[in-house]
């Protein structure tokens, strides 16, 4: 039993006493399962109703519970109890490496005010973009005009040369990475920072509509299984128990008559749900599918499974993922740009074409562009010093031309820079 801000309360179902911090309880127990780690102690337990700077924004659920252990690893552990989840575990290693990906990736030194730092991004990867594009004009399509002045015998020579192959051959993903980085932050920036928490149907019940005794709801009829999980829901405007079984199996029990619904009751639940939240009419739902694993539409960071991919038949092609068993809408999506970017930001920007060689040769192959991508960058920042350093004396030369002797130096000075160049 619970609220949309406060943790659940927990009763005992035999002598209908309220559980002293049960929720909290209840959390580091899960935590202890998944952790498998039933010795270490527990040295602080936090709700969160927010995001920090430990719990970001990607991990989707909230609230959860912060369960820090007394562990060398600094092991702290974010449940979410609603749904029995673990949502994600920090370690000091972890920790270390969300804060470099944090500063470095997500430029999260520019403070909180999310609109100045998607602003930056958006700016920076534009620049990244033309950098990359113009490399790709110039050293692709023009590269005859410029090389006849190149000596590759001279170490500039030799820098121009490779820095070009090796520039042309990775161009291309480095225009990739940075016009998906680019669209992805330009998407976040036009949202205003929308909301990333979890939106959940809130229902409200009378004592009076819970008179049919749990314990008989809950007993298993002639060929099912126990009852594994339960949960207090609003269908179609009667209180009811929906009732998970070992087998999977779901039923709702009427909660004030006892009537067990038929067979469609999850179907037509779920079809309630997302037309609550999507606010649109039953008659334009077009199908409904279980989705059981992270798919390149709805991936691995919205977090819930199973859940229930309803399509909508409306001119945006609309989609809402709900989950039934927590009354939670996990995504939705439409053909809009939001769903362009979703589908570049996976294909374009992770790579996710590459999946059928794995996640671990996936992530080798990029790291193994980024590093090249890297080393051309690299070699272009020392062929702008050997060209800017010359510049720069003979601009300096150029100041005290007027005298013969300051003529003199022009003229070898000219002469230095036309050999190098």
């Amino acid at each position: 039993m619970c609220s949309s801000d406060l943790p659940p309360l927990y009763f005992d179902t035999q002598t209908a006493e309220q559980l002293a911090e049960g929720d909290r309880l209840y959390a580091v127990h899960i935590a202890r399962g998944y952790l498998q780690d039933s010795q270490a102690k527990v040295i602080d337990v936090e709700y969160l109703q927010d995001f920090n700077d430990d719990y970001r924004e990607i991990n989707r659920l909230l609230p959860v519970y912060q369960i820090t252990f007394d562990r060398a690893d600094g092991m702290r552990a974010y449940i979410d109890t609603t749904g029995a989840k673990l949502s994600t575990l920090v370690n000091n290693t972890k920790y270390r490496l969300n804060w470099f990906f944090g500063f470095f990736h997500n430029w999260n030194f520019l403070g909180t005010t999310d609109s100045v730092r998607w602003s930056f991004i958006v700016g920076f990867a534009l620049l990244t973009f033309i950098a990359a594009a113009s490399g790709i004009l110039v050293y692709g399509f023009f590269w005859n005009s410029f090389s006849k002045t190149a000596d590759s015998a001279s170490a500039r020579g030799w820098l121009r040369k490779y820095h070009r192959r090796i520039g042309i051959f990775v161009a291309a993903t480095m225009l990739t990475f940075s016009f998906s980085g680019g669209f992805h932050a330009l998407v976040k920036l036009r949202n205003n920072n929308a909301d990333e928490k979890t939106r959940f149907v809130v229902a409200q019940f009378a004592p009076a509509e819970l008179s049919f005794p749990l314990s008989k709801a809950l007993a298993a009829p002639e060929g099912q299984k126990d009852a594994v999980g339960v949960s207090l829901v609003r269908f179609q405007n009667a209180a009811c128990y929906r009732i998970t079984r070992a087998d999977k199996k779901v039923e709702y029990v009427n909660a004030s008559t006892g009537e067990r619904l038929n067979d469609s009751a999850e179907n037509q639940y779920t079809r309630q749900l997302a037309n609550s939240f999507s606010g649109l009419r039953e008659e334009q739902i077009a199908s409904m599918t279980l989705v059981t694993k992270f798919d390149d539409e709805y991936g691995f960071a919205y977090k819930r499974l199973p859940v229930v991919n309803v399509q909508y038949e409306d001119a945006a092609n609309t989609r809402y993922y709900v989950d039934p068993a927590s009354g939670a809408l996990a995504a939705n999506f439409s053909d809009s740009s939001q769903s362009f970017e979703n589908w570049t930001f996976s294909y374009i920007h992770k790579w996710h074409f590459l999946n059928p060689i794995g996640s671990i040769a996936r992530d080798i192959v990029m790291m193994l562009f980024v590093l090249v991508n890297a080393t051309v960058s690299g070699m272009g920042l020392v062929l702008f010093a050997m060209w800017f350093k010359p510049r720069r004396r003979l601009n300096r030369i150029i100041g005290k031309a007027g005298s013969s002797a300051g003529k003199e130096e022009l003229v070898a000075a000219t002469l230095v820079r036309a050999r190098t160049e």
